[in-house]
């Protein structure tokens, strides 16, 4: 299996649809779909309902 690389193939591997994703946090920042991931990330998807 190939490295995940951009945070819409993550949550695409999920099977998280993105329209049910209203942000998106990268080592606490949020970030878009694009974003490029590196080994260590921490990675917060918060969906509706979620209180933070």
């Amino acid at each position: 299996m190939q490295p995940v690389t951009i945070l819409r193939e993550l949550i695409s591997s999920l099977r998280i649809p993105q329209y049910a994703i209203w942000r998106v946090k990268v080592n606490g920042v949020e970030v878009s779909f694009d974003h490029h991931l590196q080994d260590g990330d921490t990675v917060e998807i918060f969906a509706p309902g979620d209180p933070n």
